[in-house]
């Protein structure tokens, strides 16, 4: 069981590594859900999309609302999803669900 854990660790490593460590946690995680695309062999917008369903799943809200609720509050006309995540300190919660998507085959 150490082992396997330990080789899923390495892979994660692994995965981190190879995305573009230039550029910020942002950029990174863009470049994630880019890279569970292409995965999947699926679109970048479906992949968004998955990845929004796995979001919301994994903390039991609803991140388009939330994302529309800010940008009202705040008056913006746009706000991206890495945007949002970046100004409200929960990019690392966003970079969690997209790891575990992107190693879910191993875990």
């Amino acid at each position: 069981l150490m082992q396997q854990e330990n080789e899923v660790l390495k892979q994660r490593l692994d995965t981190i590594d190879n995305i573009d460590s230039i550029g910020n946690l942002q950029q990174r995680f863009n470049e994630m859900v880019k890279k569970y695309g292409r995965k999947e062999g699926v679109s970048f917008q479906t992949a968004w999309r998955l990845f929004t369903i796995a979001f919301n799943k994994s903390y039991g809200t609803n991140l388009t609302a939330k994302i529309n609720n800010y940008k009202e509050k705040h008056g913006l006309s746009s706000l991206s999803r890495p945007q949002y995540f970046s100004i409200t300190n929960t990019l690392d919660d966003a970079i969690r669900v997209i790891d575990q998507m992107l190693n879910k085959e191993i875990a």
